[in-house]
């Protein structure tokens, strides 16, 4: 069985497979000069071999503490895993990874429910450029993909400027606490309301991960997400995808360091993060999704960021099914050098099936899938709609 050491030193050097290759050659010089900055810090142009790893504990005393973010289409979470100074990956078991809890309005009264771990991937934003401040949502200065300061700044300064919904009336005098920026498990109770389904003056978003998707299956949501957020960038409240996906990251980040910080396990300790991306994504949307990170890190005041250079200090990018493979093989004795298994993600948008076969386990090494990976957009949200479709027809 392989040790978490070996599953954890090992995704630096999968992380490489992230992207699609032919994203380069589609690229302008501009875009290659993004790509290289971003590759500095998450993925290593050229395949690394066991002899030139390097054991990140070597000489390291210091306190570490692993965050693996899972930004899911339905539902996201974090998980998060202490050293001790001095203490080896490869003396940690699976049994100790540890998830954030405690989400606001989690109504789960059930403590040993995976869905406490868990939080819906939803959001919801009043239509008034100023509510950052409110909803303590300001953007530092130059990030990529939202609003700046000083554009807030621009709006709130001029007394002359009033926000007016398609009938006239002032939006910032109609706001009410029903129609403040929302996310999570707020959404629960918001999504029974007719207001947020009817009224003008808010506009709720799920399922916008699968922005960054560019296969053709998401094809017909993603041109239903993009018209929302066409009405969000028309009354400044965003600028793009990136800067949605960054306002919910915010909020998840903000809570993970409030509830760290209650365990005493924030403050004294050097994070490292590990983010989880689907396979089919290209390098493009790796980079917007490390962007959007970033951003939200910037403002939820996370700990990790090189301010010198705005770039998120440990950072390590696997695909979700070679972090799901690791997992299997960590716990799943079964399992052994030369033997295949399918990986089945069924999840809230896609689901995905890969099948891999084990070239050898200690440290991890998967061989390219045994056959093309397949799937596609028929996920839990997926067919809870057109169930819903269903019933409105038979209503009807």
């Amino acid at each position: 069985m392989p040790s978490m050491g070996s599953l954890y030193v090992n995704s630096r050097a999968t992380s490489i497979t992230i992207g699609r290759e032919e994203e380069a050659a589609r690229s302008g010089s501009e875009d290659q000069t993004t790509e290289t900055q971003a590759s500095r810090h998450t993925i290593d142009p050229e395949p690394v071999s066991d002899s030139q790893i390097i054991d990140p504990d070597e000489d390291d005393p210091s306190k570490k503490l692993i965050l693996s973010i899972d930004f899911g289409t339905t539902y996201s979470s974090i998980s998060y895993l202490p050293l001790s100074e001095g203490q080896r990956r490869d003396h940690v078991s699976s049994n100790e990874i540890r998830s954030i809890i405690n989400y606001p309005d989690d109504k789960n009264e059930d403590e040993s429910s995976q869905m406490k771990k868990e939080v819906p991937t939803e959001i919801m934003y009043p239509l008034d450029p100023k509510f950052r401040k409110r909803a303590n949502l300001r953007r530092p200065t130059n990030t990529e993909g939202d609003v700046t300061d000083s554009e807030t700044e621009d709006e709130e300064s001029d007394p002359d400027v009033m926000e007016v919904d398609s009938m006239g009336y002032n939006i910032s005098a109609m706001m009410s606490d029903a129609e403040e920026f929302k996310w999570g498990y707020k959404m629960h109770g918001a999504w029974g309301k007719p207001s947020t389904h009817f009224r003008q003056t808010s506009k709720a978003m799920g399922r916008f991960k699968l922005l960054l998707d560019q296969s053709p299956a998401t094809n017909e949501v993603r041109q239903t997400l993009r018209s929302t957020l066409k009405h969000l960038t028309s009354k400044k409240v965003v600028e793009s995808e990136v800067g949605v996906i960054a306002d919910f990251l915010t909020c998840l980040l903000r809570h993970a360091k409030s509830q760290l910080q209650s365990l005493g396990l924030y403050d004294d300790y050097q994070v490292e993060i590990v983010l989880c991306v689907p396979a089919i994504w290209t390098q493009k949307a790796c980079r917007d999704m490390q962007a959007a990170l970033l951003t939200a890190m910037r403002t939820a005041e996370f700990k990790g960021v090189d301010l010198s250079c705005q770039a998120i200090e440990n950072l390590f990018i696997v695909s979700e099914p070679e972090a799901a493979a690791a997992f299997i093989l960590e716990t799943e004795s079964s399992i052994q050098a030369g033997k295949s298994f399918v990986l089945l993600d069924a999840g809230g948008g896609t689901v995905d099936a890969n099948t891999y076969k084990v070239n050898q386990t200690q440290p991890l090494r998967l061989e390219k899938e045994v056959v093309e990976p397949g799937g596609g957009l028929c996920g839990s949200s997926v067919t809870r709609g057109l169930s819903l479709e269903c019933i409105f027809k038979f209503i009807q």
